[in-house]
């Protein structure tokens, strides 16, 4: 039962931060009534019926810097983005569980596995809900150069404070 109310906060907190919404400005003013709103879908996952983590596809893809950035650079500066302030989350990227070189190649690196298990029940929504909150916060940079202020190869950046590891210190 403890397994079960950790995983639908954890799930709950994801499903509501999964897609980024923006509104449109009407270009007339007799529409000024109306309004577009766009909905792009940043991650997507399915509740698991079973276990201890929540396996999530990322989709890279409808990121505005995707193609200028291969997607695996841009998992990897994902990843290293959540690990800072305000996020504060480290999260198991699939890349490491892939069982070949080529699946890690191919589609290992569009996954992270979160760990709901080895985190109390009243952080494991906290630090999913900041989890959805970074991966928002990433889909809003479109200046290439800012990606490469999070990558510490260029910028020399540390990772910071007190992170909450939702990966299960990765390997488990």
């Amino acid at each position: 039962g403890v397994y079960e109310r950790r995983m639908n906060r954890m799930c709950s907190a994801l499903e509501d931060g999964r897609f980024q919404l923006k509104q449109g400005t009407p270009l007339k003013t007799s529409e000024s009534d109306w309004a577009v709103i766009s909905k792009t879908e940043m991650y997507s996952f399915d509740w698991p019926r079973g276990g201890m983590f929540v396996w999530i596809k990322m989709h890279y893809e409808s990121h505005p810097l995707f193609g200028q950035i291969p997607g695996p650079k841009m998992a990897q500066l994902c990843w290293i983005f959540l690990t800072t302030t305000p996020y504060l989350v480290l999260a198991a990227p699939g890349l490491i569980f892939s069982p070949t070189p080529e699946i890690a190649e191919k589609e290992g690196w569009k996954y992270y596995r979160l760990c709901f298990a080895a985190v109390t029940e009243e952080e494991v929504g906290k630090s999913a809900k900041r989890f959805a909150e970074g991966i928002k916060a990433f889909w809003l940079i479109k200046d290439k150069k800012e990606m490469e202020d999070i990558d510490p190869e260029i910028s020399g950046r540390q990772m910071e404070g007190e992170l909450t590891d939702l990966g299960m210190n990765l390997a488990c």
